[in-house]
């Protein structure tokens, strides 16, 4: 068996801020917005997606754009939101050729989601597990004429319901394909957050970065040294922890 941990999500990369979280250890995940459309290059069109942070709510009753600073609203007001990884019917899909190692996992693996949050008492935001897939399936997708075999699988996957997006994805050379997961029902967006990390000088350059913390260091080891897990590299579970991991992910509500 093989686990794996990847990082999604809003952040101060892509919107610019963090998820919230609140005191009671609940949480609102905000995805990523959606860059196709703003910049379509190679004769593609534009994808027909009417999901945006001002008249979509996800697990509370706000709409997502009522979490953003001012200062980021007018901007992201109309955006198209980038649905990945979903949670209705388990998928979640990566073009980019640094996640090609999600081709690894296979059938009763699992894929543990990590995001940022932050509590508006907070100053700074922390790293927590926000969810996971056990795996059913996992494709890499170098094909168009493999859309409409992807339907029944992978059709609710934001990669997959725009064909515009799907053809871009899976013709860009440097991908190397559309690496797409697919969940069985066990899979679960969590009620509560998981805090995993801890914040401390480290590199070479002594800069605060986000580390896995000491009491999740026990469950997930220390990725051989890699214990830093600030960035969204998909990292794996080392074989003597992954038991472990297992059961403290699969009690979790």
């Amino acid at each position: 068996m093989k686990i794996a941990l990847i990082r999604v999500g809003a952040d101060s990369g892509n919107l610019g801020f963090h998820s919230p979280l609140f005191e009671d250890g609940t949480f609102d995940f905000i995805p990523i917005n959606d860059t196709f459309n703003e910049n379509p290059k190679n004769g593609f069109k534009k994808i027909n997606e009417k999901r945006t942070f001002s008249n979509t709510k996800v697990k509370k009753k706000n709409y997502l754009i009522d979490y953003f600073p001012a200062s980021k609203k007018e901007k992201f007001r109309n955006a198209i939101i980038h649905f990945d990884p979903e949670f209705e019917t388990f998928t979640y899909g990566d073009p980019s050729f640094t996640k090609k190692g999600l081709s690894k996992l296979e059938k009763h693996d699992y894929l543990i989601f990590y995001s940022s949050l932050k509590k508006k008492s907070q100053e700074t935001y922390q790293l927590y597990v926000i969810g996971f897939f056990e795996i059913h399936n996992v494709q890499i997708v170098t094909k168009l004429n493999e859309w409409k075999d992807l339907q029944n699988d992978f059709g609710k996957n934001f990669h997959v319901m725009h064909k515009n997006k799907f053809e871009r994805d899976v013709l860009f050379e440097k991908n190397k394909g559309l690496k797409l997961v697919k969940g069985t029902r066990n899979s679960k967006l969590l009620n509560k957050a998981y805090l995993i990390s801890k914040k401390i000088p480290f590199g070479k350059d002594k800069q605060p970065r986000f580390v896995i913390s000491d009491e999740m260091e026990k469950i997930f080891g220390d990725f051989k040294g890699k214990i830093c897990i600030q960035r969204n590299s998909l990292r794996f579970i080392e074989d003597s922890f992954v038991d472990k991991t297992k059961d403290w992910l699969t009690k979790l509500k």
